[in-house]
C-alpha cells in the first residue's frame, strides 16, 4: 500500500493512527470494471473550472429568506398613520 493523507483535527497524541487502519482492502478488478471506471471518469471530466456551475445556491436562498423576514418585520412594526420612511 502507498502513502495516504488523512486530514482531521487532532487534539491528543493517542488520536494519531496508522494509515493502514483506514485504508480500504486491496481488491481484484476485471478489465471490464476498469474500463467502466475510466469511462465514468471521462464523462465527469471538464476541461476547465469555468465550465462548471459553481453557483452558491444555498447562500442565494439564505439571502432571500433574510430579506423576506426583514420585510415581514417592517410590516409588523409599521404603525397605522405613519409614513414608511
Amino acid at each position: 500500500m502507498g502513502d495516504a493523507l488523512l486530514l482531521s483535527g487532532l487534539h491528543w497524541g493517542d488520536e494519531i493512527r496508522s494509515s493502514g487502519e483506514v485504508a480500504p482492502p486491496e481488491t481484484a478488478l476485471t478489465e471490464e470494471e476498469i474500463e467502466g471506471a475510466l469511462a465514468l471518469l471521462d464523462t465527469m471530466t471538464v476541461g476547465s473550472i469555468t465550465e462548471l456551475d459553481v453557483t452558491d445556491h444555498y447562500t442565494e436562498a439564505f439571502h432571500e429568506v433574510i430579506a423576506a423576514k426583514a420585510e415581514l418585520s417592517r410590516r409588523r412594526w409599521r404603525r397605522p398613520g405613519r409614513s414608511s420612511t
